[in-house]
């Protein structure tokens, strides 16, 4: 059967045709849009899950390696208590430097406290034979730089330096007639 279409009526539906491609070209951009809008939550979702991964692996890995540090602190400590504890059992000789009677320095070596007592720089002691060990005279002028040597136990063998100096005259010690000593 062959139908007849009259003009009118051809163009109406060229109208709707026209009228679908239209709302169809509408909803082909709005979806467009949609998906580019979709697509840019899903990339940057992606790149905030990347960074968080990163985030978490750096910091895991920060945690592995101060693990690994408080680990080595705490062997090195136990350690060090260990030898603080055998120090302190072992008795030290140590050498005092006495300038007029009064307690000058405490030295490692002996020859430690004869360079404190020859190099000091209000009063040195004459390059005398510190050799000899010597009790000091009863009677008569005492000498004014004495060395004692004597043997010392407990904590301070644990904060003791080898073979230095450990003290030198604050300025002012030797000075008036109460002789050596911060306070005189």
């Amino acid at each position: 059967m062959i139908r007849i279409v009259r003009t009118a009526r051809l163009r109406a539906v060229e109208r709707q045709v026209a009228d679908a491609q239209a709302r169809l070209a509408e909803v082909r951009a709005g979806a467009d849009r949609a998906l580019a809008r979709h697509m840019a939550e899903l990339l940057a979702a992606a790149e905030r899950q990347r960074a968080a991964e990163v985030t978490a692996s750096s910091e895991g890995y920060r945690a592995d390696i101060a693990e690994g540090q408080a680990k080595e602190l705490r062997e090195e400590n136990t350690q060090l208590v260990a030898e603080l504890r055998a120090l302190e059992e072992t008795p030290l000789t140590v050498f005092i430097t006495l300038y007029n009677g009064r307690v000058h320095s405490v030295h490692a070596t002996e020859e430690a406290a004869q360079a404190a007592a020859e190099n000091d720089p209000t009063d040195p002691a004459p390059p005398a034979p510190w050799g000899a060990w010597v009790p000091v005279p009863a009677e008569g002028p005492r000498p004014k730089w004495i060395m004692r040597r004597a043997s010392v136990h407990g904590l301070l063998n644990g904060v003791h330096a080898p073979a230095a100096g450990v003290h030198d005259a604050p300025e002012g010690v030797h000075s008036g007639d109460a002789g050596g000593g911060e306070r005189g």
